[in-house]
């Protein structure tokens, strides 16, 4: 729990994942949304579900890696290029 009295600036102690956690976790995700997409689809299938299923987590590979990016930019531009 956060608490700050007038005038005090409040810090979150904040540590990214391990890798293995949020590899575990995307998948995790993934598996879920395709088990629930099994039990009731929100439309009817109208191709191969196996090359939409690829081209989704295709997608969401690349959402990851810019998201990454922008990160690590943001990471970049704000520590002025010093490492730290």
């Amino acid at each position: 729990m956060l608490h700050a009295d007038a005038g005090q600036r409040v810090t979150v102690l904040w540590r990214p994942l391990p890798a293995w956690l949020n590899v575990a976790l995307g998948l995790g995700t993934f598996a879920g949304l395709l088990w629930l997409e099994r039990q009731r689809p929100l439309r009817r299938w109208t191709e191969n579900p196996r090359r939409r299923n690829l081209r989704n987590l295709a997608l969401a590979a690349l959402s990851a890696i810019a998201i990454q990016l922008t990160v690590l930019r943001r990471r970049v531009c704000s520590t002025g290029g010093r490492s730290g």
